[in-house]
Order: C-alpha cells, then sequence, then structure tokens
C-alpha cells in the first residue's frame, strides 16, 4: 500500500490506506470494530500536522525549489499565516521563488492565506507580465504598491545586490494593488466581445 520513490518520497498507493490513516472517529458500536479503532488511533496521522512540520521545515529552506513552490501553502494550512505573509512580503525570497527556483507566480497568489493583501493583490494583477519575464517582478510590485510602500527599501537593496539593471518607477503607474481590476487576459489576437467563464 505504500510506495517509496527512489528520491525518497513515500507515497499512499490506495485511497483506503490513506482514510484509515486520516479518519478513526467512527461511532460503530460493535466490539471488534472497537479495537480496530484502538488500534488506528495508536496509528492515526493527522494531516493539520503533516502540514505543521513541513511548513516548519519549509520556512527554513533556503535552497529546494519544493520550499518555495510549497512553503506558502503549508504554512497557511497548518495555521501558520503571519509566517506564510511574512515569506510574500520578503521581496528577496519572492524573487528568487519566481526568477530563480521558476515558481508559477499564481501558485503562491493561489496558496496565500490573506488573498486582499496589498503584496499579493500586486503579484495577481501581474501575473500576465511575470508568465513571461520574471525579472519584471520589482517594476511589476513598486508600479502597483507605489515608491513608498515598506517594500520598496527591500526591492531596491535585493536589486543592487544583484546587479540587476532595471527601471525603478517614482510612483504608482500601473493598476494599483486595491483597484477593482483582478487579472489581466492575455493571448486573444483580435477585439473580445465576450467571455464565458468554467468552475473547472
Amino acid at each position: 500500500l505504500l510506495h517509496v520513490g527512489q528520491d525518497g518520497t513515500v507515497t499512499l498507493l490506495h485511497k483506503t490506506m490513506a482514510d484509515w490513516l486520516t479518519d478513526w472517529a467512527s461511532e460503530d458500536k460493535d466490539i471488534a470494530e472497537r479495537g480496530k479503532q484502538a488500534l488506528m488511533a495508536d496509528l492515526h496521522a493527522d494531516p493539520s500536522d503533516g502540514h505543521k512540520h513541513l511548513g516548519e521545515w519549509l520556512y527554513k529552506e533556503k535552497e529546494d525549489r519544493f520550499a518555495f513552490a510549497h512553503a506558502v501553502y503549508h504554512l497557511a494550512q497548518c495555521g501558520e499565516t503571519e509566517k506564510a505573509m511574512e515569506l510574500l512580503r520578503d521581496f528577496e525570497w519572492l524573487l528568487t521563488a519566481v526568477a530563480d527556483k521558476g515558481v508559477p507566480p499564481w501558485t503562491l497568489v493561489r496558496d496565500a492565506p490573506n488573498p486582499e493583501d496589498d503584496v499579493v493583490l500586486a503579484l495577481g494583477k501581474s501575473l500576465h507580465a511575470l508568465r513571461e519575464r520574471p525579472l519584471e517582478l520589482a517594476f511589476q510590485l513598486l508600479g502597483r504598491l507605489g515608491s513608498d510602500h515598506p517594500m520598496r527599501g527591500s526591492i531596491d537593496e535585493v536589486m543592487k545586490a544583484r546587479g540587476v539593471r532595471w527601471m525603478r518607477p517614482v510612483q504608482a503607474h500601473l493598476a494599483p494593488a486595491k483597484d477593482p481590476l483582478r487579472m489581466v487576459l492575455q493571448g486573444h489576437t483580435s477585439y473580445v466581445f465576450s467571455v464565458a467563464f468554467s468552475p473547472d
């Protein structure tokens, strides 16, 4: 029922195994069933514990792509929303995730525990540009957050330390983070007259 991959990851091969490990709170009164429940209680795995342990490790890890891709999600799932938001507000971490590690920015927006945070909103409005040019992150954030945003100092420091030439906006000139615009859709070759959305 368990498979250990070449990279050391363990996969549950059957859903009933996952159910057995995570769902043991049955109300069945049968004696045999109660014995089974006692055994399951000893072997029970609480998914929130997994998120907590993984979140703590990913929060400290600064090299592994997996950490950059999944830290925000696991921290949010275990209730460590401040730590998750701290990563998203750390420009060096954010730039490393998006530009160096190739983490799709939309996953960070999706996993953010506070979707109304100004940095998360600015990142969401920048997805169309970052998909093609991830190093444009500094320009996109400052262009939406403004030069008086607390993140500006760290953006300047990181870009200078990396020796990257970039156009630094002196004022917000793109759609602001709190603007009703949520996302820019690209790819059409002519006028758009209607749009249909599907839940999937």
